[in-house]
């Protein structure tokens, strides 16, 4: 066993700083507890803590009801917002996998709700809980990092949490004007989130934005989400944070792009075979940033040997595997996790040094 701790092995990749070997991380939340879980801990395998930002909210002129609802064999949570001006209501779906649960109903279902969701997002107040921060620090200790997650830029947000893809897509062509003054509300939202972060005890944020080409395209990409981490970038490299960017889909229409944007870390990219950039060219054209892969998840169903050869192909495409970790964002099935993450360390270990 190194003498490194997993802390300090990630926190030397983002520094800069030569490390024993190629960290693997996992969400923390990825990692079912038991002996192997602790055997592999104690083997070198880190934790990558990616919580919301300890930010608390309050909302004075809303009042928010949560009602449980029970229809044809399915549970659904629908969320009221009650303002002077009006209603506006999501509901989501439970009974996911992994105990998830799927916004069903969107904020936005028409062109009368902008008013009201407006109101809603314009009158959020927020403050950082220190006390709160503090103990996530603590208590990961010297497995890992701790990595807080803010939201999904305006953009990302309006398509995944207030509106959908569908909405989205006729809004932003039959209602452009509503449109784009609901992103500049969410915009200056933003802002005050990052500024409260940016004075915050915290040496690390990840923009939470799930980035997949196909949903966002080039042009809106360009338009709408470069200049938010233009932004966030400029903020917090003044008072010395790393600033990364959760991009976990198909990204090669992006690639050059992304490589223009100042941000540190790309987190969750995910390669090839289950998307369509390799590690090889990711690494070529993405050479001031450090990447943490998701290592593909369909690959954990193969057998050891595969998932070994597959590896070690990873390492050889990292090469010289500086600004480099291997990762674990999504969830592995049951029946596979403790076979993989086996291999996968061992062969970090074998085969991962990083040379001087």
């Amino acid at each position: 066993m190194s003498d490194i701790t997993n802390k300090e092995r990630l926190l030397k990749v983002f520094s800069g700083e030569e490390t024993d070997r190629i960290p693997l991380t996992l969400y923390t939340g990825l990692f079912p507890r038991g002996f192997v879980e602790r055997e592999l801990r104690n083997d070198g395998v880190g934790l990558f803590c990616i919580p919301s930002p300890a930010l608390t909210m309050k909302n004075p002129k809303v009042n928010k009801k949560i009602l449980e609802i029970y229809e044809n064999e399915v549970f659904f949570i629908k969320n009221i917002f009650s303002t002077p001006i009006g209603e506006v209501s999501e509901t989501y779906r439970t009974g996911g996998g992994y105990n998830t649960k799927l916004l069903c109903e969107f904020l936005i279902k028409d062109k009368k709700d902008y008013e009201v969701a407006e109101f809603v997002l314009e009158n959020e107040k927020y403050e950082f809980d220190f006390e709160l921060n503090k103990e996530r620090e603590e208590n990961i200790g010297e497995d890992g990092i701790v990595v807080p997650m803010l939201p999904k830029t305006p953009l990302q947000d309006m398509m995944y949490n207030l509106m959908g893809p569908e909405r989205f897509s006729i809004e932003l062509h039959e209602n452009s004007k509503d449109f784009l003054h609901l992103y500049d509300v969410l915009f200056q939202r933003y802002k005050k989130m990052c500024e409260i972060l940016s004075d915050a005890s915290v040496g690390f944020v990840e923009i939470g934005d799930n980035i997949t080409s196909d949903m966002i395209g080039k042009d809106r990409f360009r338009k709408y989400i470069m200049p938010v981490y233009e932004f966030v970038c400029e903020m917090f490299h003044k008072k010395g944070k790393k600033v990364g960017v959760h991009m976990d889909g198909n990204l090669n229409i992006l690639k050059e792009d992304i490589s223009e944007c100042k941000f540190d870390f790309i987190d969750a990219f995910t390669p090839c075979p289950d998307f369509d950039l390799s590690l090889k060219e990711a690494k070529k054209i993405w050479k001031d940033k450090i990447i943490i892969i998701n290592f593909p998840s369909s690959v954990h169903m193969r057998t050891k040997e595969e998932i070994r050869k597959f590896t070690i192909n990873l390492i050889e495409e990292a090469f010289p595997c500086d600004k480099f970790i291997v990762s674990i964002t999504e969830n592995i099935p049951q029946c596979a996790w403790q076979n993989s993450l086996k291999t996968i360390n061992n062969v970090l270990k074998e085969y991962g040094e990083v040379p001087k």
